[in-house]
């Protein structure tokens, strides 16, 4: 019981020791599933008879380049289309807001219009105001773990079989096999489930694009987006992009 209750102890402590480390921690996380999925390209252009180095830089400078294309593309999607689905927002709201009053929910006028105070007063105040600040330092904080996870999935393509050799140099030899065997296939496992959820991620979004398209809803491409990101969060992820892409079509 006694050694139960240390190792639970030890478990604890190595857990809160990652929370506050958590800046450093997530990133090596995230880094390291891309460095799964992305590391055959180094590999391919290592047999190309390109530097492994080169190659990891490569990879890295083409996963940004992708990604800023991605954020380009929605961005301007939103600004060509924001005036006209502003007024249609808009309007979905005031109608709602009659339905809301006229309808025959079993919801008081009274505690409507209390509702829509209380949110224009907190809008206006001071603490809106400070949670924004602290928005700011978070936004910063994100910057840094991008740039992180950027610096670590260069190094973890580059480097990353040597890393491994190191950190099982540490064990005894009658298990360094087991342990690079097991390590080689946890990265072979976890690289090809990221692939199959993108493949599957970009289908539905695909299919859901050409709805979209059909039932003539705005903001085509970043709904399509938020179909990709929410394929990577088990469960819950299909079905909040679902609600907001209903929401956005009722609006």
């Amino acid at each position: 019981s006694a050694q139960t209750l240390l190792i639970l102890a030890l478990i604890s402590v190595i857990i809160v020791g990652l929370v506050q480390l958590k800046l450093v921690v997530i990133p090596v996380i995230i880094a390291i599933i891309l460095a799964s999925a992305l590391s055959p390209l180094v590999t391919l252009m290592e047999r190309a008879r390109i530097n492994r180095a080169a190659g990891s830089f490569i990879t890295v400078l083409s996963f940004i380049a992708l990604i800023a294309s991605i954020g380009y593309f929605v961005v301007h999607s939103i600004k060509s289309q924001w005036t006209t689905n502003a007024t249609s927002v808009q309007a979905g709201f005031d109608q709602a807001s009659k339905w809301l009053h006229s309808g025959e929910l079993p919801i008081p006028t009274e505690k409507i219009d209390e509702l829509l105070n209380s949110g224009t007063k907190y809008l206006t105040s001071s603490s809106f105001g400070q949670n924004a600040l602290q928005f700011s330092g978070g936004l910063a904080s994100l910057l840094a773990g991008i740039l992180l996870t950027l610096v670590i999935l260069f190094f973890l393509l580059k480097d990353g079989d040597r890393i491994f050799s190191f950190l099982v140099g540490f064990m005894k030899e009658s298990i360094r096999d087991k342990a690079h065997e097991a390590g080689e296939q946890a990265t072979k496992v976890l690289g090809g489930y990221i692939v199959g959820t993108t493949i599957v991620a970009l289908i539905d979004a695909v299919l859901i694009g050409i709805g979209l398209i059909v039932m003539g809803v705005p903001l085509v491409i970043p709904l399509c987006l938020l179909v990709v990101i929410g394929a990577y969060i088990p469960y819950l992820g299909s079905i909040s992009s679902s609600v907001i892409i209903s929401l956005v079509a009722l609006a």
